[in-house]
């Protein structure tokens, strides 16, 4: 098997496992011959390393066999997953002129994993000249230009090295609980055996990490309790909905006979933990391999990977019907899936969602992870998951983790979880990555105040969007006159606020396309259902009732509150200073008021919802809480008398005036 499939992320050449289990030691007299039977026997990094000897024993001069010496090599630890010693060896046997035309391609997917794109571009581009049909180095060519200009989620996705469970060894595939309490992963790290010529690491075995209930993951992994790891290889494990079954990948280790990965399934049994596994003989003939299952939701089918024959190229993906344990016919998924390459890793998020691993779709470098959605007419639709959960490294064995947004001091997330990505090690073995996306939020907040700029507590906020499932969010206003309410982007949405003993306000706008999270403010000032209420800003000429152009906007706002409140009848008021003749000013101050209704009327408000009086020095201003704020030689309840404003200094004369002159409006109380 190669090294993604000896069961979890595996090891050797598809098709068989044959382990010497001895370490074959080469010396001065390494032979062609041993470098090459251990490449036959899939023993990668013998071979690698034999080569390799061979390769630097070689003298400079002897061009065709360094060639020879240095592809092999290169194809060794190209098959190991060494990206960049795949590389320079690759160079080396460019550079010596070895002669196989599939160089090209190996240089441009070498160069393409090293993140060297324009340059992978044209070793693709000179291998087509060769080989017009070929697929790999027509989606190579595409996946290094999605490369180079794909942004898209890059700054929006999370993604860290789980340092605290990873290890020196291969780290992969994991799975969660179906209730998140724990989750399940393959591991190389350190177990009593030999390392294998293959890869250079001990067997595998299944690892399991434990969640409180507050949240917080076990520090450290441990092997898990029962039967089930062995002396073999087990990996990419996959658990039912009810979590009391495990299917997993297990690998044979035989110096008698060829063995290839096979599906196996255990129980859970309490405290004993994982009973001993049992082969699930799917295509009853232990020489064909059946390796990475992943279960469906629903426990009806399950996905796996296989290079049986008959198929479209590589290591294809398979589902199997089940039932009562029982498996039904097998049925490639066929294109758009699988392709001429290796497709991998599958994990069945629900019925119609499913996620692989391919190297045979356009992708940044090596394995990249995709998601395909099953649609109404039965097709699978196949896209490319963003940066950074794919790099130019392989990004494979993803996994979602099914406790989100439990906690309300957590972070509103719209996926987390676990993907395996070689992306930092230069040896090319995978670690655990933590990955998250924030949910993209659309907050509309703000203050619900009265005319003076006071909170309203416990006023209420209503927001109506037009989409189709669109429903009506209410909010309360708090003690500071705040409230927070979730929409959605790209609504058109109402507005209204109101609160016992105040005007209703509306407000109209439109969210944009969310390609992030926003926040918008919107504030309301509700004009009081029983108090007098000045319409600041309202000005007339010298001596006269003529409207200045600067009293368009508080008449206008003055509006809004009509036309959103439309029940309510109000009586415009005028009132004058100290100054003049008391029956000049009552007669100026009723042409005033009559002058706003006009206005009104005109604006379109009807003539039976509103009454004018004029007030002149009749009722002087008693003072608010804002005005003894803002003026604090004044005192909240004084009466601005002409008695009590003769008493204060000229310039404090002059304030108190100018509050007495003033245009107010009051709601009528209903007959």
């Amino acid at each position: 098997m190669d090294r993604f499939i000896g069961l979890s992320w595996s090891k050797h050449l598809v098709g068989v496992l044959m382990l010497s289990g001895v370490l074959v030691h080469t010396s001065c007299g390494t032979s062609r011959k041993e470098a090459a039977e251990a490449e036959a026997r899939g023993e990668y990094l013998r071979a690698a390393t034999l080569y390799s000897q061979l390769y630097r024993r070689t003298p400079p001069r002897a061009l065709e066999l360094r060639a020879y010496y240095a592809w092999h090599t290169a194809e060794a630890y190209r098959t190991l997953r060494q990206s960049q010693r795949a590389l320079n060896y690759y160079r080396s046997a460019e550079r010596y002129g070895y002669p196989d035309s599939l160089l090209l391609l190996r240089l441009g997917q070498a160069t393409q994993m090293a993140q060297a794109y324009p340059e992978a571009i044209e070793y693709y581009q000179r291998y087509l000249a060769v080989d017009s049909l070929s697929h790999l180095a027509r989606v190579g060519i595409e996946g290094c230009r999605l490369a180079l200009t794909d942004t898209a989620d890059v700054q929006r996705f999370r993604l860290q090295r789980a340092d605290s469970w990873s290890s020196s060894a291969s780290d992969y595939a994991p799975a969660f609980a179906p209730d998140g309490s724990e989750l399940y992963f393959g591991s190389n790290r350190g177990r009593e055996g030999d390392k294998n010529d293959i890869t250079g690491e001990l067997d595998g075995n299944l690892y399991r990490l434990s969640r409180d209930q507050h949240g917080q993951w076990s520090s450290k992994p441990d092997t898990l309790v029962g039967a089930l790891n062995t002396l073999a290889d087990e990996g990419t494990p996959s658990l039912t909905a009810d979590g009391a079954t495990m299917y997993y990948t297990l690998a044979e280790r035989s110096d008698q006979y060829m063995r290839t990965a096979q599906i196996w399934r255990a129980s859970k049994s309490g405290e004993q933990g994982w009973s001993k596994g049992n082969l699930v003989d799917i295509w009853r003939d232990s020489t064909i391999m059946a390796a990475h299952p992943s279960i469906s939701p629903s426990g009806k089918t399950m996905f796996f990977v296989s290079d049986i024959s008959g198929g479209y190229g590589g290591k294809d993906i398979y589902r199997v019907s089940i039932d009562n344990n029982s498996y039904g016919a097998v049925e490639n998924l066929g294109l758009p899936i699988n392709t001429p390459a290796d497709e991998l890793f599958p994990y069945c998020q629900s019925d119609s969602l499913l996620y692989f691993s391919s190297d045979g779709h356009p992708s940044y470098g090596g394995l990249d992870v995709y998601k395909a959605i099953l649609l109404p007419s039965g097709q699978w639709h196949v896209q490319q998951l963003p940066k950074p959960l794919n790099s130019h490294a392989d990004d494979f064995g993803i996994a979602f983790d099914p406790r989100l947004n439990q906690r309300p001091d957590e972070e509103s997330l719209a996926v987390r979880g676990i993907i395996s990505s070689s992306r930092d090690d230069g040896r090319g073995r995978p670690h655990l990555y933590h990955f998250s996306l924030p949910q993209i939020v659309t907050i509309i907040e703000g203050y619900v105040m009265d005319r003076d700029d006071y909170a309203i507590a416990g006023a209420t906020v209503r927001l109506v969007g037009n989409s189709k499932d669109a429903s009506e969010v209410v909010a309360t206003t708090k003690q500071d006159g705040s409230y927070r309410i979730k929409a959605r982007g790209d609504v058109s949405y109402v507005m209204l606020a109101s609160a016992p003993g105040y005007l209703n306000q509306y407000a109209r706008f439109r969210t944009e396309v969310a390609q992030r999270s926003e926040q918008y403010v919107v504030d309301f000032r509700l004009a009081s259902r029983e108090e007098h209420e000045a319409l600041r800003h309202v000005y007339y000429a010298f001596d006269s009732a003529e409207l200045l152009p600067e009293s368009a906007e508080p008449l206008g706002e003055l509006i809004r509150i009509m036309q959103e409140n439309p029940e309510i009848r109000i009586e415009l008021s005028a009132h004058a200073d100290r100054h003049g003749v008391q029956e000049y000013n009552l007669r100026l101050s009723e042409r005033r008021a009559q002058s706003v209704v006009t206005y009104l009327i005109e604006q379109g408000i009807a003539s039976e919802r509103l009454l004018s009086r004029g007030y002149g020095q009749q009722k002087p201003v008693t003072v608010s809480q804002r005005q003894a704020e803002q003026y604090p030689f004044l005192t909240e309840g004084d009466q601005l008398t002409p008695e009590f404003v003769a008493a204060l200094s000229e310039e404090q004369q002059a304030v108190c005036d100018a509050l007495n002159r003033r245009t107010e409006f009051v709601v009528v109380p209903e007959q």
